[in-house]
């Protein structure tokens, strides 16, 4: 039971008390006086609500005179959050600033979502940058793990990585478990060197190699060393490797002979240019080509793989013997007269119609086919 003593001792805390807030709200008319977290009003503010209880009455005076002619270092409580909340604002941005270098809290705003599929951060709607970074004295970006893609781009109007300027590496692959880079489909170009002002495309070492030698040259393609082949063509339809000599200049390939060599400028081809076997002759399997000139073997290029491409009991002298044997066939001129009499009808009636149906079945004569 409160006794009257007790009672007598609250009235003249609430005395005081009230005659401490009386000034101020005499004041309210002054700006100055408000900005304080609880102001005079006639409506519920949290923020006068000392023990958090939905009301501001005696007892929340009575918390506050506790700490009367105190002094400290203002801090707001963590015992309340912002779910749910939209703030709009105009060009006066949140800001979070200070010095963050405890381990576990080395940053200014930590994420944590538990949720299955939940996004860590994520960026709605940006007419510019959705992440810029002004500043940075270590990594732009730096992914400690995942579980999946390190960096994933779905889609993107232009490129989907751009290093515009980068003092090393454009891109740099410490240690990967499978492909280093991997193109699995490119509308162009799988890898595009455009001008690099060393080497296009440098292997260092592939395997275990013996030893390794680097050129001085900036060569479009190098393989310092490799323990199996520094290049290597399992197959490829028109040619292992087509270069063509150095100084020349291509124009367009032979459209009848996609084996063909390459066709220089007239300047430069001369008289070769209007020579029928300028792509010289191949076999099927695009082993061996020779070029033959005035009945003279004057060139012989052979696949550097022809060992892995002959196999069982083939030779590569049957492949040679294939690429010769069309050499010493000249197929007639346009201009020449064609025997048409009843000979060639009558002979062409007494054929076998099985070995009729099987000539028919052959490809019309040509360089390409002969």
């Amino acid at each position: 039971m409160v006794t009257y003593r007790a009672r007598v001792r609250r009235l003249i805390v609430l005395g005081l008390v009230l005659s401490l807030l009386a000034p101020a709200a005499a004041a309210a008319g002054a700006p100055a006086l408000l900005a304080g977290p609880c102001t005079p009003g006639a409506v519920y503010n949290p923020a006068c609500d000392a023990d958090q209880d939905g009301d501001v009455d005696i007892f929340d005076i009575q918390l506050a005179a506790g700490h009367w002619n105190q002094i400290g270092t203002f801090v707001s409580d963590n015992n309340h959050n912002h779910l749910g909340q939209t703030w709009t604002g105009g060009n006066n941005p949140v800001r979070i600033q200070g010095s963050f270098t405890t381990s576990g809290s080395s940053a200014p705003l930590i994420l944590n979502n538990s949720g299955s599929g939940g996004d860590g951060l994520r960026v709605d709607t940006v007419n510019d940058d959705g992440i810029y970074l002004n500043s940075i004295g270590g990594n732009g970006l730096y992914i400690n793990s995942a579980d999946e893609h390190g960096l994933y781009v779905s889609s993107a109007g232009l490129d989907g990585v751009v290093v515009n300027s980068a003092d090393r590496w454009g891109v740099y692959v410490g240690s990967a478990a499978d492909d280093g880079l991997a193109v699995v489909n490119a509308g162009r170009d799988g890898v595009l060197v455009s001008q690099p002002d060393r080497v296009g495309v440098r292997v260092l070492s592939a395997g275990n190699p013996s030893s390794t030698v680097q050129n001085l040259n900036p060569n479009g393609f190098e393989v310092a060393g490799a323990e199996g082949y520094g290049l290597y063509v399992g197959r490829a339809d028109i040619d292992d490797e087509s270069v063509p000599p150095a100084g020349h200049v291509a124009a367009d390939a032979d459209e009848f002979d996609p084996l063909a060599a390459p066709r220089y400028s007239e300047e430069e081809a001369g008289d070769e240019a209007a020579d029928e076997h300028a792509g010289g002759f191949a076999d099927s399997d695009r082993i061996v080509r020779v070029w033959v000139e005035n009945d003279r073997i004057t060139r012989v290029r052979v696949s550097p793989v022809w060992f892995h491409k002959i196999t069982g009991e083939d030779t590569l002298e049957n492949h040679f013997r294939e690429a010769l044997a069309p050499s010493t066939v000249r197929l007639a001129s346009l201009d020449d007269p064609v025997d048409t009499g009843p000979d060639v009808a009558e002979t062409l009636r007494t054929l076998d119609r099985e070995a009729l149906v099987e000539f028919n079945q052959l490809p019309r004569l040509s360089n390409r086919t002969l």
